[in-house]
């Protein structure tokens, strides 16, 4: 009789639970209310979804609408093949390892109405490289985002005032922080991120630590920034005080980016890490209803391009600006023979007299003058580009083959 009360406990133990109330479109939900709902899965740590998933606001199971306001338990526990995740902005909290392990996890939006992240939410999300926390967030429970290897920045938002234990531990890519003003605690929040380069913590009032928040972090080689009136304060606190260095906010901006064209693509690079870059294109060509002088119009043929950065908590970038051309293209072959093959895309630069012009050819030849024809200079391109100084504010003419530009030198 004991052995089979034993062979009969052992097969239901071996049945998974049942971990939800309803399914509807391949999403498992719990009722938490007479008209609301969470979304669970099929049984627990089934690790059932896969793909792209889109949670919807509300959901309609035997002639009753519910409201989806939360992400249960596990829900998404271990699901290793999930790619994205779309939360609705009915969802106001996300609970305990809801997306504990999704390795192939990279995507995830945040309802503006999220209020609170539980332990361990997004432990072991291995692939994301970022997540936006919104203002309506108040709470980051522990280990929320440890292991997540691949993230690289994170703002947290001026309602979250406090980081506990191992919030972001081993986010080994991480190199960039922003706290807000309101901030006022943390416990050792960022230890083992070993990428850290920039920390901006915008409280005038030193934070209070519990515990050593950047345990095994590069904080040596970690640049601080702190609001002016407290970088003394910062200076001579424990833990803070281990960073490489310790700057005003206000003397931080972000680096100008550099405008470069490549393959009929403009392409931006700035050396602030995750500044975002926005750009303005105009083309003096472009013009509306405007009469024909002799019914002829001269073509310039060119963009005027300027760039600026911009990261949260930083000062805005100085604007970087360069003048896109188009040109007839050319092969010199190893007879020295020109042969026109099609149209290239040449960047021209200025900034201080110092003229710079890129996407030439290897050894391509161009030669510049001034408005009354007078030769200033020859120049060979070396790397596909050529540098060359004249007065600033003169303007000059280029040419490289048969084709001439007028230059406005800044």
């Amino acid at each position: 009789m004991h052995k089979i009360l034993l062979t009969i406990l052992g097969v239901l133990l071996a049945i998974p639970a049942m971990a939800y109330d309803f399914q509807v479109d391949g999403i498992y939900y719990t009722k938490t209310s007479d008209t609301t709902v969470e979304v669970t899965n099929e049984s627990t740590y089934s690790g059932s979804y896969a793909g792209d998933i889109s949670i919807p606001s509300s959901v309609t199971y035997d002639e009753t609408t519910y409201s989806v306001t939360g992400i249960g338990r596990n829900a998404f526990r271990s699901c290793k093949d999930m790619i994205s995740v779309t939360i609705p902005e009915t969802v106001e909290y996300l609970k305990a390892d809801a997306f504990y392990y999704c390795t192939s996890l990279t995507s995830v939006s945040l309802p503006i109405s999220l209020k609170t992240i539980e332990s361990s939410v997004f432990l072991g999300c291995e692939k994301l490289s970022s997540i936006t926390l919104p203002e309506s967030l108040t709470s980051i429970g522990s280990y929320a985002f440890e292991k997540c290897t691949s993230l690289t920045s994170i703002e947290i938002p001026a309602t979250v005032t406090s980081l506990g234990d191992g919030v972001f531990n081993a986010c080994t890519s991480l190199n960039t922080v922003i706290l807000p003003s309101t901030f006022t605690s943390l416990s050792d929040s960022f230890t083992n991120c070993k990428a850290l380069k920039t920390f901006i913590c915008n409280a005038e009032t030193l934070p209070s630590c519990s515990d050593n928040p950047f345990t095994f972090s590069s904080t040596s080689t970690a640049t601080l920034y702190v609001p002016a009136s407290a970088v003394d304060t910062y200076k001579s606190a424990s833990y803070w005080k281990k960073f490489g260095s310790i700057k005003a906010i206000e003397d931080m901006a972000c680096e100008a980016p550099v405008i470069s064209y490549e393959n009929g693509s403009l392409k931006f690079e700035c050396e602030t890490q995750d500044a975002q870059v926005y750009y303005t294109l105009t083309c003096p060509d472009v013009t509306t209803n405007q009469a024909a002088t002799d019914n002829e119009v001269t073509l310039d043929a060119c963009y005027e391009i300027s760039a600026y950065a911009e990261l949260a908590g930083i000062v805005q970038s100085s604007t970087a600006t360069a003048t896109l051309y188009f040109i007839k293209d050319y092969d010199d072959t190893t007879t020295g023979v020109i042969s026109i093959k099609d149209q290239r895309g040449i960047l021209v630069l200025s900034a201080g007299g110092l003229v710079t012009i890129k996407g030439l050819a290897v050894g391509e030849t161009i030669t510049y003058y001034d408005l009354s024809g007078t030769k200033l200079g020859t120049a060979m391109a070396s790397d596909g580009f050529v540098s060359f100084n004249v007065t600033p504010g003169s303007i000059i003419i280029v040419r490289t083959g048969d084709t001439s530009l007028k230059i406005a030198v800044k």
